[in-house]
C-alpha cells in the first residue's frame, strides 16, 4: 500500500528517465537496469553503511572495470 502516491509516482518517473538514459548510453535493455541498481547499491550502501561498502570510493576502480566489461559485452 502507498502513503503518498504522488511522491511514489514522481520516483518512478525519475527512475525510469535515469534508467532510459543509461539506456541510450550502453545500448541494451539488461546492461542499463544493471548499472542503475550497482549504483542504487552503491547509494544504499554509502546511506546505510553496508559492511565492506561504506566507502564507494574505496571499490570505485573495480566497480567501474565492471561497468566497462558489461558495456564492451552489450555492444560486442
Amino acid at each position: 500500500m502507498e502513503k503518498h502516491p504522488d511522491a511514489s509516482a514522481t520516483i518512478r518517473d525519475i527512475q525510469q528517465r535515469w534508467l532510459a538514459l543509461i539506456r541510450a548510453e550502453v545500448g541494451a535493455d539488461g546492461v542499463a537496469a544493471a548499472i542503475m541498481l550497482l549504483g542504487d547499491g552503491m547509494y544504499y550502501n554509502a546511506v546505510f553503511g553496508g559492511e565492506g561498502f561504506a566507502s564507494p570510493a574505496r571499490n570505485m576502480d573495480a566497480l567501474l572495470a565492471v561497468v566497462r566489461d558489461l558495456i564492451a559485452t552489450a555492444r560486442a
